[in-house]
């Protein structure tokens, strides 16, 4: 079994990354292992994660032939209908081995950049933070059945505003205690990893795979994970 890694720069703390995937998945079938630039979807994130951590994939059988080699396999338990997401985090990180952070992250996101990731390490490592999660920030004039961010009196100019984030689901950085102790996946005082452009894309349906491909002809990593395959 891999055990985790330490931080590059920190050797009093360590952290692995583990991400969920199946295959039967209902809108767009199978998109974790269909070719994208080349290389399987599941290839891009996996292999960017482990520039930087051990890489745990929990899945079932189906799943186990196609991963890289160089992360380990932790088989599926069960997962009832109506599991929330910090169920499945929890189940995770149950059944690795100890660390002292977990990074979490979804293959569905291809095109984190390893300087989004490295910049989310490093704020949790100062210690100002305690958790990361991947966000995508809006400066805008949002409405739900009220104004939500600003008053329509005034219509306040949108570069002046202060950010809302969004959560972009690609990846979150969080203490263990934190999801088993507290059922969460972010903690009381996170860091915002602000995605742009292409990190924002989340493959879940037929037309977000239809622009992942557009972006993926353009990413510098297609010929690299191409080649190894």
């Amino acid at each position: 079994m891999l055990s985790a890694s330490r931080f590059p720069g920190n050797e009093t703390e360590n952290m692995i990354a583990v991400t969920p995937i199946k295959l039967n998945s209902q809108r767009l079938p199978r998109k974790n292992i269909k070719s994208l630039s080349g290389a399987p979807l599941l290839r891009w994130a996996i292999d960017t994660w482990a520039l930087f951590a051990p890489v745990y994939v929990y899945g079932d059988r189906a799943t186990k032939s196609h991963l890289p080699s160089g992360c380990y396999w932790i088989e599926e338990g069960d997962c009832p209908a109506g599991q929330d997401g910090n169920d499945l985090f929890a189940k995770m990180v149950r059944r690795l081995p100890h660390t002292d952070w977990v990074a979490i992250f979804n293959v569905t996101a291809p095109f984190i950049e390893p300087a989004t990731i490295r910049a989310a390490i490093d704020a949790v490592k100062s210690g100002q933070f305690d958790s990361a999660v991947s966000a995508i920030a809006i400066q805008g004039r949002l409405w739900g059945p009220n104004y939500i961010n600003h008053d329509p009196a005034t219509c306040p100019r949108t570069q002046t505003q202060d950010p809302i984030y969004l959560e972009s689901e690609a990846f979150w950085i969080i203490k263990p205690r934190l999801i088993l102790d507290e059922n969460r996946r972010v903690g009381h005082k996170p860091y915002f990893a602000t995605v742009h452009g292409a990190e924002t894309v989340d493959i879940d349906t037929p037309a977000d795979w239809e622009w992942a491909k557009r972006v993926g002809v353009t990413d510098s990593r297609a010929e690299i994970l191409g080649g190894l395959l």
